[in-house]
């Protein structure tokens, strides 16, 4: 128990100082006298009947992943979780060697920050993952810079 104790309060910890890393970048961001960006706020909550992970089944019942988003110019934050609605893997003991019941529980939280530059139908984003695993019993958390770009075309 105190090691769930434990991993919540580093969740909680980084996902306060990214908070406060998104506020601080925002905050010091110039003003353009002609265009002000808006700050935005999507949330969502679907119901997966299966949870697939770059090409890897990480639990073949259904499961919750809410999601929110903040944005303001190029930048974004968002925070996306993943909760085992059923006892998944207890059998077996899938990915882990408890074997506990973690229907109703946070299996994975990821935490992202980013920055995408567009200009004409080209953009261009770089960012960071933070991949936390609140109850998951000897697995350590992760992170991911990534960099990416597009290009708008014809029928995509």
């Amino acid at each position: 128990m105190k090691r769930m104790k434990g991993k919540t309060t580093n969740v909680c910890h980084t996902f306060i100082a990214l908070l406060l890393g998104i506020i601080l970048i925002i905050s010091v961001m110039p003003v353009q006298a002609e265009e002000k960006p808006a700050v935005s706020l999507d949330a969502e909550a679907l119901i997966i009947s299966k949870y697939v992970w770059r090409g890897l089944e990480v639990n073949e019942d259904f499961v919750l992943q809410p999601s929110i988003t903040t944005a303001y110019g190029g930048f974004s934050f968002n925070v996306w979780g993943n909760m085992d609605l059923t006892n998944f893997g207890e059998d077996e003991c899938v990915y882990t060697a408890d074997c506990d019941d973690r229907s109703g529980q946070f299996t994975e939280v990821d935490l992202t920050i980013d920055y995408t530059y567009s200009w004409e139908k080209f953009s261009l984003s770089a960012g960071v993952i933070n991949y936390l695993f609140p109850n998951w019993d000897g697995s350590e958390d992760t992170f991911e810079l990534y960099l990416s770009g597009s290009v708008d075309v014809l029928l995509q």
